[in-house]
């Protein structure tokens, strides 16, 4: 069970830190920035200069780094006197509590250097590393051990948190994904399907192939950065008719328009924490249709929001997508409605700016 600070934290404030440069954390970053400044908190935000994210803010309350593009081993990685930068960047605050939204090799030196004299939050997004990586394994209990809170995004993942990375269980928050929320569009998109996301083997990559060549009357888009892994079987998908393949990292003018223009989006994912790409797509008002695996049954109201499929079953997956794909406009725009509704409820940031405020007991700056 996920507990609650045991003290208040007053006008000293909270410190929001991302340093990647993922569109998704850093919309993430700032949407929350924006839904806790609105409310009347003294928030700042330490993240990666130059945002790729169209939501990034340029106020005196937002501070931008310089630091490696990737969380792990990168060019920059020992730039010492650049992360000694951080650690003043975040002293310059004035804020005590440091609240870090993403994982990056360089938090475990800026959250050695802040110390006890800060109240130190670390978030894990994927609590069991996707693919079994040892080195995000090793970067996260480093990140943990040098952290006073671990916030999860799903309570199904508190028993691994304590296991992996020996956090005790009131010591863990739970404190779900979050996006800035679009106002509601209504549309139903052109028909086709979307795969959206970095391309990995663990989020089907193989079933993509046979779902796209099983169903050559529907078209498809494949969007997102591949792997070495990957390249070769997202290569070989290149060659269907029926599919169009963007096989990189794109900005969120590009994201926003994928989603409108297809109708549904699909996840055959292996295993998974929770998705942020569901969250994309109930932004967007995108119903979808994924594998029930890991937290993505929490995620997904079956029959209302999208629908659920028995883990593994690619033969009912592709069955899934044809009746899904068949059924009527006025069914479908009920399934759009429900997602963004659904969707914005559980995580846009203004809603989930409620749970952290709760859940970091923050006192309103009187002063704002």
């Amino acid at each position: 069970m996920s507990k609650i600070f045991p003290y208040d934290i007053p006008a000293s404030g909270i410190c929001l830190v991302s340093l990647s440069m993922n569109s998704d954390m850093q919309n993430s970053l700032y949407a929350m920035f924006s839904a806790l400044d609105a409310r009347g908190y003294e928030v700042w935000t330490v993240g990666a200069k130059d945002p790729v994210c169209s939501n990034a803010k340029h106020t005196s309350h937002n501070i931008y780094v310089d630091c490696p593009a990737r969380p792990g081993i990168a060019k920059g990685t020992f730039d010492i006197a650049a992360a000694n930068h951080v650690v003043a960047a975040i002293r310059s605050t004035g804020c005590k509590t440091v609240y870090f939204e993403s994982v990056h090799l360089w938090n475990c030196y800026v959250l050695a250097c802040l110390g006890k004299k800060y109240t130190r939050v670390t978030t894990l997004h994927d609590v069991v590393p996707h693919d079994g990586s040892k080195s995000v394994l090793a970067c996260q209990k480093l990140q943990c051990r040098l952290s006073d809170f671990v916030a999860i995004k799903s309570e199904a993942f508190c028993e691994d948190c304590s296991r992996l990375y020996g956090v005790p269980a009131e010591r863990i928050l739970t404190v779900g994904v979050f996006r800035e929320w679009p106002p509601y569009e209504p549309g139903v998109g052109d028909g086709s399907c979307l795969f959206f996301g970095r391309v990995r083997k663990y989020k089907g990559l193989p079933a993509m192939d046979e779902i796209v060549r099983s169903m050559p009357m529907l078209r498809f888009t494949i969007m997102g950065s591949p792997d070495d892994q990957s390249r070769s079987a997202l290569d070989a998908i290149k060659d269907l008719p029926n599919c169009t393949v963007v096989d990189r990292e794109v900005m969120d003018t590009e994201m926003e328009e994928a989603f409108r223009q297809a109708s549904w989006v699909l996840l055959p994912y292996e295993n998974a924490s929770q998705s942020g790409v569901i969250i994309d797509s109930y932004k967007y008002g995108r119903p979808v249709v994924a594998f029930d695996v890991g937290a993505i049954g929490n995620q997904v109201m079956d029959g209302v929001t999208g629908f659920l499929v028995p883990a593994g079953d690619i033969d009912a997956f592709i069955s899934k997508v044809k009746m899904a794909t068949a059924i009527g406009k006025a069914e479908y725009s009920q399934m759009t409605r429900a997602s963004y509704d659904f969707g914005r409820e559980r995580y846009s940031a203004e809603a989930m700016s409620d749970l952290l405020i709760t859940k970091l007991n923050l006192k309103a700056n009187k002063g704002h």
